[in-house]
């Protein structure tokens, strides 16, 4: 009996797993439905997952970095995800949205090898960001994300030398 109860939730829980998560048929839970999964990035091989949610020119240009620039964008930094917040959402029609929002995380840096200059450190980064969304089919897609602007806080000590 027991054994037929596990049996049952495992299927459950695989079926729920395969289907779609139901977040694209809502503008703000799409964009942080696609956060969350940047910072989840592990290898070249998320890129595909990230472009599912794109679309328009996002897509164009995402799709145009090589396997190189994807790492670097997105594992040249040990980044730890704080908070998501949501502040404006405009409808611009039923099937166009603007959201403004703000992500913070920190920012583990490392030193770059080939910069002396750059020693890395820690910090608190806060960006604001427009992100521009397009519903296809009932399913929300990112179609533009515009920077507004970026609040680096250092968390320990930095140095400056005077220049020679």
């Amino acid at each position: 009996m027991l054994r037929n109860l596990v049996l049952a939730l495992c299927l459950a829980l695989a079926g729920a797993a395969c289907k779609d998560s139901g977040l694209g048929v809502d503008p703000k839970n799409r964009v942080a439905e696609y956060i969350q999964y940047t910072f989840s990035v592990k290898s070249a091989s998320d890129k595909a997952r990230l472009v599912e949610f794109l679309s328009g020119d996002a897509k164009t240009r995402f799709e145009a970095w090589s396997d190189e620039q994807f790492l670097d964008a997105f594992l040249s930094t040990k980044r730890q995800f704080l908070k998501l917040t949501f502040r404006e959402t405009k409808m611009l029609s039923p099937a166009q949205a603007n959201i403004t929002y703000e992500v913070t995380y920190l920012d583990q840096a490392q030193g770059k090898k080939d910069d002396p200059n750059h020693q890395g450190h820690n910090a608190k980064v806060t960006t604001k960001k427009l992100c521009e969304l397009a519903q296809v089919d009932g399913k929300w897609f990112i179609t533009d994300v515009h920077n507004i602007k970026e609040l680096v806080e250092y968390q320990d000590d930095i140095t400056i030398s005077p220049v020679r």
